[in-house]
């Protein structure tokens, strides 16, 4: 079904940007030189925090936002929506296009490493396919609040990329297209978290809802939902108050759905709390000179945020394949 119509700091985005563009493209993981670090790579990371309702009612239909619009803990979350090669590696195929009388739901017949633009695009899948995508590669979906700090940031802006409307930045039913494009397009549209396409493209699922903008009475927050919008859908804020009060009450733009739900516009986007993940992938890694510098370079894309975890990981004692990478991390940082 489809639901309703800083100068350094960006050189090292940009020299990261490179091999992710390129993979999910369709390169392969050797391409990439190493899965584990390649996908690394690709993750924001996120501080705990919570977003600022400026006065805003703390409890809006029995739900208490101060808890909900919260990331507890550090969080390491993907950047870019999963796409239909990251699909394919980490299940065994593409996603299957079963049951969905949509052409663009088909894939292609040549594997990723072959350059098909619709590997790039999005993967679309149900809530359960969404939960064991994530687990197979050690994380998990965001829950609906998360998602939202992650997009709106502490000050809770209308849009990833500001408190502005703007068209051309993300891929809504204004741009025209008609289809998904390749992730990570929109620069212009990334939050200030580092991700990309948190509007438009693909809906993402989430666990749990927030308060509808739909305006309908009933409400629970149990109910899994999508988030974002995505090429079929209008651009719209991420949250809108419901009355002219400028401290009034906030609905969100959330889109509870049955969990069964597919469309080729429904994806998903993962996240994992930091330091367990981080514990776990880095012994994977070669310790050699290109797996530190590209360490160091992510380091320094995640930024001061990412020290106090870091060096509290450090001084903790880690386990010795893990402390190489936090290490070049650290180094990455404090630039």
């Amino acid at each position: 079904m489809t639901p309703r119509p800083f100068a350094r700091r960006a050189l090292v985005r940009v020299a990261i940007l490179v091999p992710v563009v390129l993979a999910a493209a369709g390169c392969s993981a050797g391409a990439a030189e190493d899965r584990v670090l390649f996908e690394l790579e690709r993750m924001a990371f996120v501080p705990p925090g919570r977003c600022d309702l400026a006065g805003r009612p703390v409890e809006v239909r029995g739900l208490d936002l101060r808890q909900a619009l919260h990331v507890v803990d550090p969080l390491l979350v993907d950047r870019f929506e999963v796409t239909r090669a990251d699909w394919e590696h980490h299940m065994g195929a593409a996603p299957d296009p079963s049951g969905l009388d949509d052409p663009l739901a088909r894939t292609s017949d040549t594997p990723p490493s072959h350059g098909d633009a619709r590997w790039s695009w999005p993967a679309f899948c149900d809530l359960d396919e969404a939960r064991q995508l994530a687990r197979a590669r050690g994380m998990r979906l965001l829950t609906a609040g998360e998602w939202m700090y992650v997009a709106a940031g502490s000050g809770l802006q209308s849009f990833p990329w500001g408190k502005t409307r703007r068209l051309s930045v993300a891929n809504t039913l204004e741009l025209g297209l008609w289809r998904p494009v390749a992730v990570g397009t929109f620069e212009s549209g990334r939050s200030a978290s580092g991700c990309y396409d948190l509007i438009g493209n693909a809906m993402e699922w989430v666990e749990g809802s927030l308060p509808p903008i739909s305006g309908e009475e009933w409400f629970d927050p149990a109910v899994p939902s999508a988030m974002g919008g995505s090429f079929l859908l209008t651009l719209d804020e991420l949250w809108t108050a419901t009355t002219s009060a400028p401290a009034g009450p906030i609905d969100f733009n959330c889109l509870p759905l049955p969990a069964g739900s597919r469309s080729v516009d429904l994806g998903v986007r993962c996240a994992a709390e930091a330091e367990p993940f981080l514990l776990a992938q880095l012994p994977q890694i070669v310790a050699n000179a290109d797996t530190r510098n590209r360490l160091v370079a992510l380091g320094e894309t995640w930024g001061r945020p990412a020290l106090p975890l870091l060096e509290r990981m450090l001084s903790d004692g880690p386990p010795a394949g893990a402390r190489f990478g936090i290490e070049a991390l650290i180094e990455g940082a404090r630039r």
